[in-house]
């Protein structure tokens, strides 16, 4: 006999089980089984050898045998819709988590959006301001410009009129 393991699918080709049914089988413990990093390993070995002598189940205080009657059965099917709402509850919870969820980072693109455009906002604002500034500045050089020109020819024509000046008086003299 090998001790080579097999995984669940290897397993299922080799000696033609469905996976359903070992998984199954691992469930009520009916089948040797190793579990390792999250995969379910059978012993190479056909089925019928891998059956397990049947679990006992103890009793209590030598109570007798329980015998399944109508009432019992109605119970039971009476349960069964309880577990169906339950679950429909639970598939609520966690499409109201879900959706929570979404809402939230929805929320935090919006806000993300707002102070996004609130910078913005500002940058053109300082931008504005730093331009109006700088058209003043431009206005003030414009001016400066223009009365350093009136100051040239003003200084030009009194330079003129210095050298008419003293043209005249040298030709005073020479006379």
């Amino acid at each position: 006999m090998t001790n080579m393991q097999l995984t669940l699918s290897d397993y299922s080709n080799k000696y033609r089980v469905s996976i359903s049914t070992l998984r199954r089988r691992i469930k009520r413990q009916d089948l040797e089984f190793t579990f390792d990093q999250g995969k379910y390993y059978i012993l190479d070995r056909p089925l019928h050898e891998h059956s397990l002598p049947p679990r006992k189940e103890v009793q209590k205080d030598s109570a007798p045998p329980h015998k399944f009657n109508l009432s019992d059965e109605i119970n039971v099917i009476n349960e069964r819709p309880k577990l169906k709402e339950t679950t429909k509850v639970e598939e609520r919870k966690t499409s109201h988590k879900e959706s929570l969820q979404k809402a939230k980072i929805a929320k935090d693109e919006a806000s993300f959006a707002e102070t996004a455009n609130n910078l913005l906002a500002e940058l053109k604002k300082a931008y504005m301001l730093i331009l109006s500034e700088k058209e003043e500045q431009v206005m003030y050089l414009k001016e400066e410009i223009a009365d350093l020109k009136t100051l040239v020819r003003v200084l030009e024509e009194e330079n003129k009129s210095l050298k008419l000046t003293n043209i005249d008086s040298m030709s005073s003299f020479d006379l």
